[in-house]
């Protein structure tokens, strides 16, 4: 199980892609949002080496679970009604690491909240594309083999307590990071979850098309 680093410039994050993690509009940003996001994607600080590693298992869908090997992962029937026809799985996990960490900690010892709320919207682009690019690597392993999207413990009624079974799966402290007894991850820009691997299996709906969280901060506006 290789750990994988991925340099900050070819996670291709754009101004855009932080205004919508803010939970900007198109045109509801101001021009000074703008400019201090270019400035700390522009900073040789913000250069992260964010890292991923997956571990590939053979296992099942059953109704409402998924066996992975004899670990049972409570996923609910959002995830595995998506995961049908999967015979494989890629536990994963990923982070933008922990300089960003510290990044994030010296904003706020320094009480500038606006900073520390840039940096933090900075910091999901940061491990969201990078899951984006663990994906693509995947699927250059696989060739001929199709996969799901990525999904995680604490999304679309999967327990966030399954953390403990992914970290399980992955063994200790994967890419450092660190699991707490309430099932957080340090550091805390960090995803883990599994991939459906199979033949049948479609890269299809994702995000709110398929959760039905209605209190999600996150949550298009219909």
């Amino acid at each position: 199980m290789n750990v994988h680093e991925v340099p900050f410039d070819k996670l291709n994050i754009t101004n855009r892609d932080v205004l919508r993690e803010m939970g900007y509009g198109i045109k509801d940003a101001d021009s000074f949002v703008e400019q201090q996001i270019d400035l700390l994607l522009d900073d040789p600080a913000s250069l992260v080496m964010s890292r991923f590693v997956y571990r590939i298992y053979s296992g099942k869908v059953e109704r409402e679970v998924i066996w992975i090997g004899d670990t049972l992962l409570n996923v609910g029937s959002i995830i595995s009604s998506i995961m049908e026809g999967a015979t494989a799985f890629a536990v994963f996990a990923a982070t933008a690491g922990e300089h960003l960490e510290k990044v994030m900690k010296e904003a706020v010892t320094r009480n500038d909240v606006f900073e520390e709320y840039l940096v933090s919207a900075i910091g999901s682009c940061i491990v969201e594309k990078t899951g984006d690019y663990m994906e693509n690597v995947l699927q250059a392993e696989l060739s001929v083999l199709s996969h799901t999207r990525r999904f995680s413990p604490g999304y679309c009624g999967w327990p966030l307590s399954d953390q403990k079974s992914i970290f399980h799966l992955l063994g200790d402290n994967p890419c450092n990071i660190t699991l707490s007894e309430c099932f957080l991850m340090t550091p805390i820009k960090s995803i883990s979850g599994i991939i459906g691997i199979g033949e049948h299996v479609k890269r299809n709906l994702y995000g709110c098309a398929v959760c039905n969280m209605q209190s999600c901060y996150k949550r298009k506006k219909k």
